[in-house]
């Protein structure tokens, strides 16, 4: 007789939320600050501890660029090639940031202020 793995979907969904995130190169931590909970709530998603809510579902594939049905399984894996960049390109540039030495980093950091300050008439 065989023996058939039997899994909670919340098990299920969590381990998908957690390949979207590490797909896209991020932490937990960062995952969570885009949408408003800690990381501690990510790791209780992501192992099954907590079900996702409709609301908090559709926020966080907002941030991973990804369609629901990616997460509860009602399709095959693929990134939304038509979904805007999640928060103006903020992914891109942390995973460029992160690439750079930490000379690179300040001079980054410096022309990013630069381009932020309010323009002044000189």
């Amino acid at each position: 007789m065989a023996t058939v793995a039997v899994f909670d979907e919340t098990v299920l969904q969590g381990h998908r939320l957690k390949q979207a995130r590490q797909s896209r190169g991020l932490s937990q931590a960062e995952l969570g600050k885009a949408v408003g909970v800690s990381a501690q709530q990510i790791s209780k998603y992501e192992s099954g501890r907590d079900d996702l809510s409709g609301d908090r579902l559709r926020a966080l594939c907002t941030a991973l660029a990804i369609e629901p049905a990616q997460i509860v399984g009602k399709t095959e894996p693929r990134r939304v090639a038509e979904a805007p960049e999640p928060y103006g390109g903020q992914h891109r540039l942390m995973e460029l940031y992160r690439a750079l030495s930490p000379v690179g980093q300040a001079a980054l950091l410096a022309e990013a202020e630069r381009l932020a300050a309010p323009e002044r008439d000189i």
